[in-house]
């Protein structure tokens, strides 16, 4: 039980932001990884992390594994990230800078948790190949909060601090749980894939991340490696698009 509290503490700070004032970023201008849907990642057939050659990268790094080495040399990072943004109502996203709510405001808020590696994106252009980004390719749990506020000065970037807030009628939404590329009878029952903010909810989703972070590496655990995140290096109008299109 000890160690249960330990490891509830550590994620909650792990899905926290730091409060101050809201800034906004347009998509387009916001040059930092942005989580997308995901899907399967195809190799481009460069070698990566610590494949030396391309016919070692298909024995070192497949695209599917339970091998516990094989997983190292997929995933050599591991990171928690949140993200949070919101929609006009011309459909245009933007990104916050701090994590304190307007007035009456709808906001997505992206918690991922996440073994990973980055990979550079290269875009054809007139027969030359240029790096236009890079993309987070790996496998973890995603935790998509959709709320909407009532109150100016609510911290929606802590996980934990929705369920209180929802309590106190600040806010209401829900919450989608994905479990990405990720493959094992023991992991699916964890958490639940959807669930109304509360306290109890999000405490049982902690404690699902917390179990499933263990079970990575796991030699039952089959894993297919997706693309999770995108980060552009330049401003530029669509930008996002045109990555994603190259990597599909």
């Amino acid at each position: 039980m000890k160690k249960f509290f330990m490891l509830l503490a550590m994620t909650i700070t792990i899905f926290s932001c730091t409060s101050g004032p809201q800034v906004a970023v347009k998509q387009d201008n916001f040059l930092e990884f942005q989580p997308v849907p995901p899907f399967p990642y195809r190799h481009k057939g460069e070698a990566q992390n610590e494949c030396i050659t391309l016919k070692e990268q298909k024995k070192c790094c497949p695209l599917s594994t339970k091998d516990e080495a094989q997983k190292k040399c997929l995933f050599p990072n591991i990171s928690s990230s949140v993200i949070l943004s919101k929609m006009n109502e011309k459909g245009e996203i933007s990104y916050m800078v701090a994590s304190v709510s307007g007035e009456s405001d709808t906001y997505t808020v992206v918690m991922d948790y996440m073994a990973y590696s980055i990979e550079r994106i290269m875009i054809d252009k007139g027969g030359n190949k240029e790096e236009e980004g890079f993309a987070k390719v790996g496998v973890g749990v995603r935790v998509t909060a959709n709320i909407k506020t009532t109150e100016r000065g609510v911290n929606v970037g802590d996980l934990l601090n929705l369920g209180f807030a929802a309590k106190q009628s600040k806010l209401s939404g829900s919450l989608l749980v994905d479990i990405v590329g990720i493959s094992s009878p023991d992991i699916t029952n964890l958490v639940p894939m959807t669930a109304n903010i509360d306290s109890t909810s999000i405490a049982v989703i902690l404690q699902g991340i917390g179990a499933i972070k263990s079970k990575i590496f796991d030699k039952e655990t089959l894993v297919i490696p997706q693309v999770l995140a995108v980060k552009p290096n330049k401003s530029e109008t669509g930008n996002i698009n045109k990555l994603l299109k190259s990597l599909k």
